[in-house]
Order: structure tokens, then sequence, then C-alpha cells
């Protein structure tokens, strides 16, 4: 269960099994609570009951243990502030010795899809464009997760594509280790699973052209902007990059990721000329998490941990980092590490 299963499944408690939740999670007996309620402690059990059936909690068969312990243990994870401080204390006490490492540990791009956080729409919409063969730049200032946006396109085309495009056709360079044009010439080949060809032939456009006919690749360039540096990377190569994506015929085989901190045309204004990547991508901002997204996210990252954090800290994480996603991270790596010290 996820932060979001559990606030779906809280906003079903009836106003009578509130009356039996807030007090059980403060310690209170069935006996108290059902004389604060002039009711029988046989309700309470029913109001029981039918609490942990609403959040799925249930014994194996055969098994009659009391699914009390697991109840405290869900609101402790995902609503502490519901829970006595000496119930909090008692349940992190228990699991202090079994606390996870810092979770919010991931630096630079995230290939791990399963720590891949958010992002679903935006990826639906470069989706969108992609699967029409429209060429898309991820504009956003750095380490807002463009490159890890672009790991995702690699790895989850399978949730998303429309086309009938193998995942190795979908092809990452990062231009952060390339250096000049002739590196990058190399490196595009070898990911096209060319690589002996290049040896023997070097980069020639018109039998690029003709060893790709028919077929569709994914080229995603992580940090574009290196090309801005002419005296490694000219405009001759940023035309033939275009005449490879310009349409949709046999003989156009590439369709464009881009990401970068300003957006193409000012990047590349080529003194005047037409830009050779002017009108032949769409432009989408990469932005920080909403506050919803960004609590969720926190939220999510400390399930199973032993550690939570309150809502004020929750606050106080937002409202530094402006819920930039890599700000965050080290912010709440920072506090969780605090909050270990502090045990």
């Amino acid at each position: 269960m996820n932060q979001q299963n559990f606030d779906e499944k809280f906003a079903k408690i009836s106003e009578d099994q509130q009356k039996f939740l807030l007090p059980f999670l403060q310690g209170k007996t069935d006996e108290e609570i059902a004389e604060d309620n002039f009711w029988t402690q046989d309700n309470c059990r029913q109001h029981l009951k039918n609490i942990n059936r609403i959040f799925g909690l249930k014994n194996p068969p055969g098994n009659n243990k009391s699914l009390r312990p697991q109840l405290i243990d869900l609101f402790c994870q995902f609503k502490p502030e519901l829970v006595a401080p000496h119930l909090l204390k008692t349940r992190n006490k228990q699991e202090i010795t079994q606390i996870k490492p810092n979770p919010f540990f991931c630096r630079g791009k995230i290939d791990d899809p399963n720590l891949f956080y958010d992002r679903t729409n935006l990826l639906r919409q470069i989706f969108d464009f992609l699967n029409k063969s429209q060429s898309v730049s991820l504009v956003g200032e750095s380490q807002i997760g463009k490159s890890s946006i672009m790991a995702m396109i690699c790895q989850k085309a399978k949730d998303f594509a429309q086309l009938s495009i193998p995942k190795e056709n979908f092809i990452y360079i990062d231009m952060q280790r390339i250096h000049q044009e002739e590196q990058f010439w190399q490196k595009l080949y070898i990911e096209l699973q060319l690589k002996e060809f290049y040896q023997q032939n070097g980069h020639n456009t018109v039998e690029l052209e003709d060893l790709l006919k028919n077929k569709k690749y994914i080229i995603c360039i992580d940090e574009i902007d290196k090309m801005t540096n002419l005296d490694n990377f000219s405009q001759h190569q940023r035309q033939e990059l275009r005449s490879f994506a310009d349409g949709n015929s046999e003989y156009h085989p590439f369709t464009f990721v881009t990401a970068s901190f300003l957006s193409l045309e000012n990047l590349f204004p080529d003194s005047g000329l037409t830009s050779p990547f002017h009108n032949i991508f769409h432009t989408k901002i990469v932005e920080n998490f909403t506050e919803d997204d960004a609590k969720y996210f926190l939220k999510d990252r400390l399930q199973g941990t032993g550690i939570s954090f309150s809502d004020s800290e929750i606050d106080q994480l937002l409202e530094t980092t402006e819920c930039h996603p890599a700000k965050l991270q080290q912010e709440a790596y920072n506090l969780y590490e605090q909050l270990i010290k502090n045990y």
C-alpha cells in the first residue's frame, strides 16, 4: 500500500467508525470507547472489523491473531499524527533496528523505474508526440529531472508508445561524455549496432540512410547544450541530424528527444540563418513537482523505513526547496539522517 492508496481508503471511514478509530489510536480500550459513545463492546468490535476490511487487513487461513497491532502500524506509517505518542514511540523503538537505509539517495539520472516518481502526465504528452514521429525538446533548469525522464522514455516505452519500436531502438546519448563531432557519430553508430561499418567507412550520411531504410529509432540526446561549442560541433552536423528526422518516410528513421537548459531556438540561433532545428521540435517545459506531488513523493519514499516526517517538517521542506526534485531529495536526505540520530 502506498500513501495515495491509504488516503483513498481512509476517506471511506464513516463518522461512527471514526468515533471508534480515533480514540483507539490514542490508546483507549473498547470498554472506554463504548462508554463514551453509549455503545456495547460488540459495537466496537464490529467497527474494528469493518475498518480492517476497508484497509484490506486480514489474517491468513487458520490464523486468528488480533489485527489491532497491524492497524496501529498502518497509521504509524501513513498518518502518524493520529497515533498517540506512546504508541508511536513504542512502534518506532521496535523497528529502529530494522530501519532501512536513507531512501533519499538518488543523485543524477535515475535509470531504475522503481525509483522514478511521478511525471506520468508529462511522459504521456511526450509519447503522444513520439507516436506521431514528432520530435520533442525538454527544457528545464539543472537537476530538474530531464535526464531521468529520458531514461524512462527508454525504459517505459511499452507502457506508452503505440509504435512497434523494439526497446533496443530507443537510444540514449549523453553529450557530457562527448567532446567533438566525430565522437558523436561514433557513439551513434555503436548504438545503432553499426560499429563495424563505422570502423571501416566512417560516417557517411547517404550510406547510413540506406542502412536504416524502413527502420525507426527514438534518439534521446541529453545535454544538447554541448553542441553550441562551434569549435567542436558544426551547423552541418545538425543539418544532417535534421535530414534523418524531417518527415516520416522510409529515409527518415529518427525521432529525437533532446534535453537542454534553454530552448533550442535560443541555443542555436545560427547567426540569423535558418536553424537546422527550427520548427521540427515540440517544446515541453520540465517544471518542479507540485506541492501535492512533493508530499506524496516524501511519504512514498518513507514507506517501511521506520521513520516518518511530521506535517510541519514536510511543509518546511517544500518551502525551502520550492519542490525542486533534486533539492527536495537533498534536504529530505539531511532530515532523515537527523531523525535517525535523535532515536
